[in-house]
């Protein structure tokens, strides 16, 4: 029978598992890009503070006990007329279009 071999992920900064798991916490914390999870009905599961920031709220607790519903809350769909054609544009409250 042939023997399984183990996968061993490489390990460059020599840390402990515990000590991994902060690593990337931190990081993650630290982005200066917002990242977060969400619950299928929209729900915040997690926040880093830079998301929590970029929609005005103080902490990534605010935010998540503030917004129940992504989609509706976070995301603003406007319709507008140009001179070619009607179009759906989607903007996030920063302006951006999404």
């Amino acid at each position: 029978m042939e023997q399984l071999m183990s996968y061993e992920p490489p390990n460059p900064l020599g840390l402990d598992e515990q000590q991994t798991i902060k690593f990337y916490q931190d990081a993650i914390e630290q982005a200066p890009i917002g990242i977060f999870s969400a619950t299928p009905d929209g729900r915040y599961l997690t926040a880093n503070t830079t998301l929590a920031m970029m929609h005005g709220y103080k902490t990534p607790e605010e935010l998540m006990e503030s917004v129940r519903d992504i989609a509706a809350q976070i995301y603003v769909c406007l319709l507008y007329t140009s001179d070619a054609a009607d179009d759906l544009l989607c903007v996030d409250l920063g302006g951006r279009r999404i």
